[in-house]
């Protein structure tokens, strides 16, 4: 699992790459709480016409983290006028996830944007989405209010979401709101205490601050948990990033990640 996988795709954020990813049928396993999910919890039903075999194409190649093929195909399946607008809705999304795994970020908010359009957002995640690609692209004002909407649809469910308030605290960092941005992470971290990439956010924002030791203590944290938790990790941009972290506060004999 990687950190832009996380928080992202029910059809879950860059450099780092968000937890916000993918192989999604694992990633799913692993957490739960993933934008991919978004999409496949929606299923594969919402085609309703049994001819749209390029929409259904689009779903598999999905499936394979096939991206540059989920393009191809949903541009075919859009490009049917008769499309309702539940299957448009859909299309878009999932178009929108592959533009995005494919660092072709303005597509992937154009993509977002029209599916919005197509009828309202139900799920917190499509926001979180939503943010992550807005955030790629550093409208991170637009990115704060994305997950704003996020949270007033989990606190209309009556919980809180690791995912919403992990991105939340990720973009309010971008904006350089780094007292705000502690406070969010660190009441997130109660939610999911053995998530690696909100103990690695927030190392980030004391750093910033010029909070080294408490700095220090969370890379030790997420240091920990990938050796020792029960989540697997590819050798990705997140990965190289601690490991030249850890080797930073001279933790490299404790943690040789």
């Amino acid at each position: 699992m990687s950190e832009s996988s996380c928080g992202r795709f029910r059809p879950h954020a860059d450099s780092d790459r968000d937890v916000n990813y993918f192989g999604a049928r694992q990633l799913i396993k692993k957490i739960g709480y993933l934008i991919f999910p978004v999409l496949m919890a929606i299923g594969h039903s919402v085609y309703a016409n049994p001819v749209q075999t390029s929409c259904e194409q689009g779903e598999v190649a999905l499936e394979r983290s096939q991206f540059a093929d989920v393009v191809s195909s949903l541009s075919n399946c859009l490009a049917n006028r008769s499309l309702d607008s539940a299957s448009r809705r859909r299309a878009l999304q999932v178009r929108a996830w592959a533009y995005y795994s494919l660092h072709q970020d303005n597509a992937a908010v154009h993509d977002q944007e029209a599916s919005f359009r197509e009828g309202g957002p139900t799920e917190y995640r499509e926001f979180i989405n939503y943010s992550s690609y807005l955030r790629r692209v550093s409208r991170f004002e637009d990115s704060l209010g994305a997950l704003r909407e996020a949270e007033r649809i989990d606190l209309r469910s009556g919980k809180v979401s690791m995912m919403t308030q992990y991105n939340l605290g990720w973009t309010l960092t971008e904006l350089r709101r780094y007292d705000e941005a502690v406070k969010v992470l660190t009441d997130a971290i109660p939610l999911q205490p053995e998530f690696p990439f909100v103990y690695w956010r927030r190392a980030l924002v004391f750093e910033a601050l010029g909070r080294t030791s408490e700095a220090r203590r969370d890379i030790e944290s997420a240091a920990k948990i990938m050796m020792t938790g029960p989540m697997k990790f590819p050798e990705d941009e997140f990965k190289i990033a601690l490991r030249k972290k850890i080797r930073q506060y001279n933790l490299q004999k404790t943690y040789p990640i």
